[in-house]
Parts: structure tokens; C-alpha cells; sequence
């Protein structure tokens, strides 16, 4: 892995790293993992390195408090489509199902990291869950779903300065699980190759969560209708308790 800072920590002007920089660590090195694994030449994915990295950053960031969400009570489970298993976080309150051979990394936290392999990757997708206090100052509106696209796609433009091509920001949305996210795009380049980044935002109960997905540029579109779709036509919130 190249670097193990936060992307904000990089600009010389910035102030000295403060609880919302701590707090981005366990994201920024996660991500950067991936990243650098999915550019390298045979896709490998360093998770228990990142992971274990990531827990030592984490300690540090869990001074900070995090603010008061509804208490979630898991909705029946569904049944797992064929070749797919039912991943259920009742803490952060969603749910949803990846495929029965693919690795979940959930030390990290607030990143859960679904792979289809964890020594060598070809697809990536992520549940994020920062909290609000996360953004920088000036970032944005936290009850917005595109502030979220924007920070997201921040982190990833500021990690690969000189690599980092934006698609586009927070100007399509879906419905997932109910309810309208926000979309945007970037791609990570390497010589002739490149890295799809998908990124799904939304604000639900005052909570942003955040969907990245990640996968070689000339795969993504094979990957999404495998693997992705059904991921997130699968991911649902699990029903606020009254």
C-alpha cells in the first residue's frame, strides 16, 4: 500500500489532522488497499494487511462520539437468491445479500467490504457509513445525499491527484432499498487501463450511508449485471424499532 494518511492530511495548507480526519483513516486506507490492488498487475487485494491497519486507526478514532440514530429491529430475512448469502447489520440497520464465494471484511469499520476474492480482486463493493462529522469544513449540506457523492468522490480525487478522472457528480439517482440515492462516476487510470468507481449516496433517518463499487473499467459492465445488480436490488433497511 502507498500511503497510510488521509487523503486531506495531504494538503500542506490544512490544519493539523482534528477528530473528523482521525475518523476518515479506517475509509481512506480501505480504500487505498483496493485501489492500489485493483491497479496492480494481477488485481491483488492486501485485506488483512489493510485490515489490521485499520484497526489500529480505528482505536484511535473511537474517542469520537458518534450521533444518536433510531434502533433498528431486523425485518424478517429474506430468502437468498441462488448462490447468494444474506449479510444483516443489525447495528448500522440494512442488509443484503453478495455471493456465497465472495469474502466480507467487516474489521474496518464504518466500511464493510464485500470481494470476490480475497487474494485476487476483480470486484469491490463497499457499505460506508461516515459520520456526519466527517466532512470537512465547507464540504456541504450532511442531510443532502450529493454532498455525499461529492466527499466521496473528494476522497478518491485527492488519494490519485494525477490519476483520478471524474465522470461525473451526483447528477443520476436510483431507488435502492426503498429509497432515491444519488450516483456518481470516476476512473482511476493506470497507463492504459482503469478502475470504475461507482458511488450511491443517501441520507436515510439522518444517517449518510454510502455504496462504492469498484472493478477494472473494461469488467465493470459484466460485473454490474453479475454481481452488482443484485447486490443492490438485494439491499434493504432494516425497519426502525417504534
Amino acid at each position: 500500500m502507498s500511503s497510510e494518511h488521509d487523503a486531506y492530511s495531504e494538503q500542506p495548507e490544512s490544519p493539523p489532522e482534528g477528530a473528523a480526519q482521525r475518523a476518515l483513516a479506517p475509509r481512506l486506507i480501505l480504500i487505498g488497499g483496493v485501489v492500489s490492488a485493483l491497479l496492480a498487475s494481477a488485481l491483488l487485494l492486501a485485506v488483512a494487511a489493510a485490515g489490521r491497519i485499520a484497526a489500529q486507526r480505528g482505536a484511535r478514532a473511537s474517542t469520537t462520539p458518534s450521533p444518536a440514530v433510531a434502533t433498528a429491529t431486523p425485518s424478517p430475512s429474506p430468502t437468498p437468491r441462488t448462490g447468494f448469502l444474506v449479510y444483516t447489520d443489525s447495528a448500522d440497520g440494512f442488509l443484503v445479500q453478495y455471493p456465497q464465494n465472495w469474502a466480507v471484511d467487516s474489521s474496518a469499520t464504518p466500511v464493510i467490504q464485500f470481494s470476490d476474492d480475497s487474494n485476487e480482486t476483480g470486484y469491490v463493493m463497499q457499505v460506508a457509513l461516515p459520520a456526519p462529522s466527517a466532512l470537512p469544513g465547507g464540504g456541504g449540506d450532511p442531510a443532502k445525499a450529493d454532498t455525499w457523492v461529492n466527499y466521496e468522490l473528494n476522497i478518491f480525487a485527492q488519494k490519485y491527484p494525477q490519476n483520478f478522472i471524474l465522470l461525473n457528480s451526483g447528477i443520476t439517482t436510483r431507488e435502492i432499498g426503498g429509497v432515491t440515492w444519488q450516483s456518481g462516476a470516476g476512473l482511476i487510470t493506470n497507463n492504459s487501463s482503469g478502475i470504475r468507481l461507482q458511488v450511491y449516496a443517501t441520507v436515510y433517518q439522518g444517517k449518510p450511508y454510502l455504496i462504492n463499487l469498484l472493478a477494472a473499467q473494461d469488467r465493470f459492465s459484466a460485473g454490474t449485471q453479475e454481481y452488482f445488480e443484485p447486490m443492490l436490488n438485494s439491499f434493504a433497511f432494516l425497519k426502525a424499532a417504534p
